[in-house]
């Protein structure tokens, strides 16, 4: 249950605590929440994080931008999900695929 519910941090104590609120989120898988008089203002989260959710975007988000096959393979690569040989499968058969072949 605790990986559901996100970390909830008053601004007045992120103001106070600042260097060790950074440290422990950088060494988190999870985002946390900013928050002033119990609005959310802002999410804050590791890089590490960050780059997954931006590569999950690029492959998830924005499949139809037509895109060289080195650059999808790249995506996938970035994640770290993915076998080398998975991708390089994936990259030739979309080599072969008429929607990624120039014209």
């Amino acid at each position: 249950m605790s990986k559901y519910i996100l970390r909830i941090i008053g601004s007045g104590d992120f103001q106070k605590n600042a260097a060790k609120i950074i440290k422990e989120v950088a060494k988190s898988e999870k985002e946390s929440i900013v928050v002033t008089r119990n609005n959310p203002q802002i999410v804050i989260m590791s890089i590490d994080r960050y780059e997954k959710l931006k590569a999950i975007e690029n492959l998830e988000f924005i499949p139809h931008i037509k895109t060289s096959p080195q650059q999808i393979s790249e995506s996938f690569k970035n994640t770290g999900l993915y076998s080398d040989d998975f991708i390089a499968d994936m990259e030739d058969g979309i080599k072969k695929s008429s929607l990624y072949q120039s014209s």
